[in-house]
């Protein structure tokens, strides 16, 4: 388990898989991710790092303080020589969103990527419309790293997709990262969900 200030990250248990469920096919929430609805009739808690397209990864729960299920985090595509990895969250009880729970799982997932795994980066990338999501990266120490134009087909358009990384050397976990991201056409739809993409 891996502990942050306000949440626990830890394996996915069967308790949790009707929650899960009800997440992934959340036609907004998955949105919000640069994802699409996946029409799941059973989930296999080992094979939801397939549904994030997470190499080697690992899909973790994320608890609060009373040990209710919230969220889920996926960590993954660890590129050994290249100390590289990728990162998502879900923040999937809306009751429970602006808490501050992203930020936290999102810092306690990094400090084990660079002090347990000794990466170098670990990369997010999030549609330019979740101006939400993008805020909760940078308040965990994630900076702007550039815009992947048009990556990203859902509700008959193409929408960019925003690359935000923390480098282990430059990573301020406690001090959100101060910078101003150009809006694109794309970026004019408001995000519903508290929550970050592949």
């Amino acid at each position: 388990m891996l502990q942050g200030k306000i949440v626990a990250l830890r394996a996915v248990e069967k308790e949790d898989v009707e929650s899960i469920r009800e997440w992934l096919t959340d036609v907004e929430l998955i949105h919000a991710l640069g994802a699409r609805p996946i029409p799941l009739a059973t989930i296999d808690p080992e094979k939801l790092p397939e549904v994030f397209r997470l190499r080697e990864g690992r899909v973790l729960s994320i608890v609060g303080r009373d040990r209710n299920l919230i969220g889920i985090l996926g960590f993954g595509n660890v590129h050994e020589f290249n100390r590289s990895a990728s990162l998502v969250v879900l923040i999937g009880d809306r009751g429970e969103w602006n808490r501050g729970y992203a930020s936290d799982a999102i810092r306690a997932a990094v400090r084990f990527g660079f002090e347990e795994l000794n990466l170098n980066s670990i990369e997010a990338l999030i549609p330019a419309f979740n101006a939400r999501a993008l805020r909760v990266f940078q308040k965990a120490g994630f900076a702007v790293e550039g815009t992947l134009r048009e990556r990203f087909f859902a509700k008959g358009k193409y929408w960019d997709m925003i690359s935000t990384a923390a480098i282990r050397g430059q990573w301020t976990p406690d001090q959100a990262v101060e910078q101003t991201v150009p809006v694109s056409e794309s970026a004019t739809t408001p995000a519903r969900a508290d929550g970050v993409p592949v």
